[in-house]
């Protein structure tokens, strides 16, 4: 099931694997440092095309003997039903090279290039026409197609950081691993998929800029609401400078849990596809985005709707508000739970547009339902309709409820701030 050629290989070893070879289950093969003498061994062994090799593995090539006739035929022996492939020290493969080849590789599931001097990101065309102006954006096209595990990139010296940026953002199931300046790319990578992980990641990077691509892989922002959503063309306004110190801070209804821990970052636009971002027209965003978890209002009073269903904002503006209601904050009046919220600067109470787009924006990239129906947990805004205060919550699996209270009650509230 698996032949490793390591600078020798035996003739006798070679006959037996030829005379075995189509009634074999070979599936991993391995080239190590093969020396000039071997070489009529290893194209033996390309010759015989072993259609049901699922691992190809090419190390430590001879750049001396390893001509280009010798390298198209190496290319060409590599099995379509492969599903690992490992290039080490390849001195001629190419950014075309490599993209036809994962083209045609459908199985695939890991690869490694490691020390190809080749690669360089540079425009890339195949059989039907253009295909990128850079080569690893294409390989990163190739790659999507595909249920990758595991991808590996290191040592090739001339591939540019901003071409791995689309790699980082499109996988996130795979195991990745780039040489250590890319490190900054793989913790907002983890950021992207899980918002929580913030403070972790942000213990290892140094940098401000490694620190602000971090913020913006947490926060809900300009790309996240085109990637769920739709277009947004307003100009993102600018987050604070220190917003990943913020983000690490205590948060201040839960002195010892961070603030990225307990809160989300979302970005309000005024409008998405060319309309007025309203409690209606959001709605029928999280009923059917572009990717992510759907959702739809499970019950929205007739009286919000009459009075703030089509208002909207009137300019963008960043959001962090907390996941949950502040401690201590059920079964008591407004106007106490509001002194609660703004004793803490500047904090306040949401508005119900706000509350909405959070949690729903929330749920449309985790699955997660936060002020959900198990316990019922809702948080008053600051809106009032016929003398009642808006609430929004109790987020079941059929939806979100935006709803009215009164008196003292059970609903809590939450905490926000704007940027």
């Amino acid at each position: 099931r698996e032949f490793a050629a390591q600078r020798t290989l035996p003739q006798d070893l070679l006959r037996l694997l030829k005379d075995v070879h189509h009634d074999s289950h070979l599936v991993k093969f391995i080239a190590n440092d093969l020396k000039t003498g071997r070489l009529s061994l290893f194209r033996d062994m390309l010759d015989m095309q072993p259609s049901v090799l699922r691992s190809f593995s090419f190390n430590d090539v001879n750049p001396n003997i390893y001509t280009p006739s010798l390298h198209q035929e190496f290319l060409q022996a590599i099995s379509p039903m492969t599903e690992e492939l490992i290039l080490r020290d390849n001195p001629l493969l190419t950014d075309e090279e490599l993209v036809r080849l994962i083209e045609r590789l459908p199985n695939l599931k890991k690869i490694e290039l490691t020390g190809c001097p080749q690669l360089r990101g540079d425009r890339v065309f195949l059989p039907d026409g253009y295909f990128s102006t850079r080569a690893v954006e294409s390989f990163v096209q190739a790659l999507e197609k595909r249920d990758m595990t595991a991808i590996t990139i290191k040592n090739c010296i001339n591939l540019q950081e901003a071409c791995l940026k689309p790699l980082t953002i499109s996988f996130y199931k795979a195991n990745i691993q780039l040489d250590e300046k890319f490190l900054p790319l793989l913790k907002a990578m983890e950021v992207q998929q899980t918002p929580a992980k913030f403070v972790e990641a942000s213990k290892v990077l140094k940098t401000e800029e490694d620190l602000k691509t971090l913020v913006r892989a947490f926060a809900f922002g300009k790309d996240k609401w085109e990637k769920y959503f739709g277009t947004i063309d307003e100009v993102e306004p600018a987050l604070p400078n220190d917003m990943a110190a913020i983000l690490c801070s205590n948060d201040p209804y839960n002195p010892g849990i961070r603030v990225a821990e307990t809160h989300m970052l979302v970005l309000v636009p005024t409008r998405v596809n060319g309309k007025p971002l309203t409690l209606m027209s959001f709605r029928e965003f999280v009923k059917a985005p572009r990717e992510g978890a759907k959702s739809d209002y499970l019950y929205i009073w007739d009286q919000i709707v009459k009075e703030h269903g089509s208002r909207h904002p009137s300019r963008a503006e960043w959001v962090l508000m907390k996941k949950d209601i502040i401690p201590d904050s059920r079964n008591k009046a407004y106007a106490d739970q509001r002194r609660l919220v703004e004793a803490k600067t500047p904090y306040e109470v949401p508005g119900i547009l706000s509350a909405t787009v959070g949690i729903l924006t929330h749920h449309v990239r985790t699955g997660e339902r936060l002020f959900s129906d198990a316990p019922f947990t809702y948080t008053r805004c600051q809106e009032v309709v016929d003398d009642y205060q808006t609430t929004v919550g109790g987020f079941a699996s059929a939806g979100l409820n935006l709803d009215f209270s009164y008196g003292i009650v059970s609903r809590g509230v939450a905490a926000l701030r704007k940027f």
